[in-house]
Parts: structure tokens; C-alpha cells; sequence
């Protein structure tokens, strides 16, 4: 016999697991509703924003609610595609084959460390590349970026809030590229700094504010927008950081 709570509990935690790894409002809804009914509960209902999931649904004749916090956020689109195509194969599966296969994509780690390393230098390198730098530019916002990306894991298994760890690491690579230009290593300190900075600028969350708000959620896209705006405010506020901090140990900046 279905398990109402069980079957909630599960269209919620695949949810919640949507939005922690950037998936769209409207989308998580789908999701949440289609998992529910696909799992045997009436009259499924969900409303998300970037900080909660309510969600209420009904079996025989009785009602049944949960609400779920979403204390993080990150970029994850491969979980997102394997939670949304888990959610329509939901019709094929009972609740414990489900639960099962729900629990695998939540713990699986898609990329290894030097793999996500590796590929966030190489956007740093590309990005240097596309704003007109030279060669040694670019190599240098390679391990720029690597490094950047090294402090970002760091911070945030520190748990640090996500405007200071943009903070600190938008400082730190301001301050390392000037040091770079020190020894001769870069052409143009302004193309490594801004290539390297593409890392940490909030694409997706952007995205996601416009895409909502078009679509109706309008308090899931002004949070993400007003989340957006914090996180550039956060690399601006670093990189003016790290420049001072370049003067203030007698360093030159032109």
C-alpha cells in the first residue's frame, strides 16, 4: 500500500535537490507535482522559492503537507537533467526502486576534483583569450583560476557565507595577478583579472531571475535577482580589495 508521507517526503528531497543545484522555479513545481502523481497522491500542489519548498497533496480523502528549507545553492545541471528525467520515470517505479535511485544521484559526484580544477582553469584561460590577452596571460589566469577555485571548495566546506567566500576569492586573485605583473608574467593585468573574475560571476543565477519573472514567479525572481546583485557586489567589493591591498604594500597599478 502507498505511504503518503514517504511518497511527499520523496517528491520533496528531489525537489529540494533541484534547487540546490540551480534548477528553475517553475521546473522544480513540475517536478514535485508529476513525482506525486505518478506515486499514486491526488491534487498535488507545490510552491518554491530559492529559500523553501511547501508542498501539499492528497490521498484518500485526507491531506498531507511538507516543507523543506534550502539552506545552499550551487551549479549542478547534470544532477538537475538526472532528477528531472528520474521524475518522469516515476510512473515505472514503486516507492522503494524510486528512493533508491533518488538517494544514487544525490550522493553521486560527477566530477573529480581534478577534473573540476582542470576545467576551471581552462575557462579562465579561454575567457583571457576572448578579451584580446596574449598567450602567457592566459596561462597565468589558468592557475589563477585553479587557485580561485582551490579557496572557493575551501570556504565553503569552512561554510562560509557565499558573499564573503566570493569576496575573499575575488581579493585574493586581484592581488595575485598584480604580483604576477610584478615579475614580468603577464602583458595586461586588467584581461587576466577580469578572464579570471568570469568565474565567479552569477550567470546562472541571472538566468534564472529573468527566466522566472517572465514566467509569472515573480518572488523567486526577484530573490534570485537580488541574489545575483549581492554576488556581483561581492567581486567588485573583492577586487577593490585586492587592489588596495596591492597599494598599500607599495605595489603600482598601471
Amino acid at each position: 500500500m502507498a505511504n503518503p508521507d514517504k511518497i511527499l517526503t520523496l517528491a520533496t528531497r528531489t525537489g529540494k535537490a533541484l534547487l540546490e543545484s540551480g534548477a528553475e522555479t517553475y521546473r522544480v513545481e513540475d517536478t514535485i507535482c508529476r513525482i506525486c502523481r505518478s506515486l499514486h497522491m491526488e491534487e498535488a500542489e507545490s510552491i518554491c522559492l530559492p529559500t523553501g519548498i511547501y508542498v501539499t497533496a492528497m490521498m484518500d480523502g485526507k491531506s498531507y503537507t511538507k516543507i523543506a528549507r534550502i539552506p545552499q545553492r550551487s551549479t549542478n545541471l547534470h544532477k538537475v537533467d538526472r532528477l528531472n528525467q528520474l521524475s518522469r520515470d516515476a510512473s515505472t517505479l514503486d516507492e522503494h526502486e524510486f528512493e533508491k535511485k533518488l538517494n544514487e544521484i544525490i550522493n553521486e559526484t560527477p566530477y573529480s576534483n581534478i577534473t573540476d580544477l582542470l576545467f576551471a582553469g581552462l575557462s579562465a584561460f579561454g575567457f583571457v583569450l576572448v578579451f584580446g590577452g596574449v598567450i602567457t596571460d592566459a596561462l597565468v589566469a589558468f592557475i589563477l583560476g585553479i587557485l580561485v577555485r582551490i579557496l572557493d571548495k575551501t570556504l565553503n566546506k569552512m561554510q562560509i557565507n557565499s558573499f564573503f567566500s566570493v569576496t575573499i576569492s575575488s581579493a585574493t586573485l586581484t592581488f595575485l595577478a598584480f604580483s604576477a605583473s610584478l615579475f614580468h608574467l603577464v602583458v595586461s593585468t586588467d584581461t587576466v583579472i577580469i578572464g579570471t573574475l568570469m568565474l565567479l560571476v552569477p550567470g546562472l543565477a541571472i538566468t534564472n531571475a529573468v527566466r522566472d519573472s517572465i514566467a509569472g514567479d515573480l518572488i523567486s525572481g526577484l530573490a534570485r535577482g537580488a541574489e545575483a546583485l549581492l554576488i556581483a557586489v561581492a567581486v567588485a567589493l573583492g577586487n577593490g580589495t585586492g587592489m588596495m591591498i596591492w597599494i598599500w604594500m607599495g605595489g603600482i597599478i598601471g
